[in-house]
């Protein structure tokens, strides 16, 4: 974390963050803050304050459209990380019925991945 950074509010922190995420998320899909409002149907203004830090996310609802419409989670918008892979393997594994040891040899094979 730089200097600036360290010397925001929480609050601010938590702006700064959403912002450098969002604007990651759109430049990697070539998106606009304005064609990501018009394709969720949100307001604009709403995406541009996310986008330039002037605004917090007042409205998770519209914050779960954006990430859905993006294919990301709220957790990488919100925060820059991304769910916990091994957890979504798990729930994977429970709804097919395998085994603690075909979990055990999956979940091996996946981490030398």
């Amino acid at each position: 974390m730089n200097r600036l950074m360290k010397n925001l509010a929480p609050s601010e922190l938590n702006r700064v963050k959403l912002k450098e995420n969002l604007q990651r998320i759109l430049k990697a899909r070539q998106i606009r803050p304005s064609q990501l409002a018009k394709a969720v149907g949100i307001p604009v203004s709403t995406v541009s304050r996310w986008a330039s830090a002037e605004g917090s996310v007042r409205d998770l609802n519209s914050l779960k459209k954006c990430c859905d419409y993006l294919g990301v989670s709220m957790e990488e918008v919100l925060f820059g990380v991304q769910p916990h892979r091994e957890l979504e393997l798990v729930l994977q594994i429970l709804e097919r019925g395998l085994s603690i040891g075909e979990y055990e040899l999956i979940l091996r094979r996946k981490r030398k991945d």
